[in-house]
Parts: structure tokens; sequence; C-alpha cells
């Protein structure tokens, strides 16, 4: 399985960017390790078990068009992690220029993204929260606005982990790395 990020159009990137997560090993580590109660309200952080590859956390440019998905693999029914979904994505502003200033939070992100308010929340600490659609695709587009941040996103998506004896249970995880939001485009981690 792996997490599929498509922008368009874009300069930066002429593909997807995939960040495949190793299935083989989370199954083993949470077989054999505690990693977190892995609940909506505490998921396990994955960042450990995803390829980053020859890949960088992608730049978003104005007026781009960003869908995330969760692609499977052939190999994906071999274990005892089944029947992915993904929960939703999350957008915080981490940049200093933001926290160091007195800022509105309720609304901040209507100025940067346009989003159809069915599938996205922002609540009034200024997270922005983006609900699958009926294609189980998180969407959001960034307006034409001059603007140079850095945002931290989270991924969450859930599985059912199938254990000895017909025992199961939908475990929730998340992959938080950071993006850069730029007018100016460039390139590389923020």
């Amino acid at each position: 399985m792996y997490i599929k990020i498509k922008l368009k159009p874009t300069k930066i990137y002429s593909k997807p960017i995939i960040f495949p997560i190793l299935l083989p090993a989370l199954q083993e580590a949470m077989t054999e390790c505690y990693l977190g109660i892995g609940t909506p309200y505490e998921p396990i952080a994955i960042d450990n078990f995803v390829t980053i590859g020859n890949y960088v956390f992608p730049v978003l440019e104005p007026d781009s068009h960003i869908t995330i998905s969760l692609e499977p693999n052939s190999d994906d029914d071999k274990g005892m992690l089944k029947d992915p979904k993904l929960v939703c994505c999350m957008v915080k502003n981490v940049g200093k220029a933001f926290t160091d200033k007195n800022c509105k939070l309720q609304g901040y992100w209507d100025d940067i993204f346009d989003y159809k308010k069915e599938w996205v929340q922002n609540t009034p600490d200024g997270t922005l929260y983006i609900a699958p659609d009926k294609k189980k695709k998180c969407k959001i587009s960034t307006k034409d606005v001059q603007l140079d941040d850095n945002v931290s996103y989270s991924i969450m998506f859930s599985m059912v982990l199938k254990e000895k004896k017909n025992k199961q249970r939908r475990y929730y995880f998340v992959l938080d790395p950071l993006v850069k939001i730029s007018s100016g485009g460039g390139t590389g981690t923020p």
C-alpha cells in the first residue's frame, strides 16, 4: 500500500508523489511491540514505516490542485493488516512568521485554500480537517496568493489488524510530514 499525492498543474513535479508504506515491517512492529493505542484520538505514528525514496515532501504552488489517496499494492493481501481506509488529512501552519504574530485562526485558511465546505472543516484552533470525498480521496486547491510559509499536514488512515483466533481490531495511523507553501517555487524539504 502507498500514499499517493497528486499535484496539478505543477512546475516542480512531473508525476504523483508516492510514499510506500512498509506493511510487513509495520505489522511485525505491531505484533511484537507496543506502538501506542492506535485510536483516532491517539493514532500510531508511521513515519518510520514509510519510504520516501527519491521524493521530497511537496512544495505547494499557487493554483494547484492537491489530491491525497491510499493506493493498494498486489502484496497487501498477504499480511494481517487489512481494509485500509483514508480517515482525513489535517493541516496546521507551523511557520515562524505565522506563529510569531497574533493571527486570527478561525477562517485563516479561506485566504489560502479553495475547498468544498462539505468535505472540509476549519476549526477554531486553526486546524483544517479534510475528509475523503465519495471517491475516497482528500482534495483541496491552493488559491493564487503570494505566500511563503511552512505547514504541517497529517494523513490519517485506519486498518484492521487480524490476529490469531479471529480476533481483530481497527487501528488508526498518522503520517506527519511538513510542506512548504510558496509563490516562488523551490524544491526540497522545508
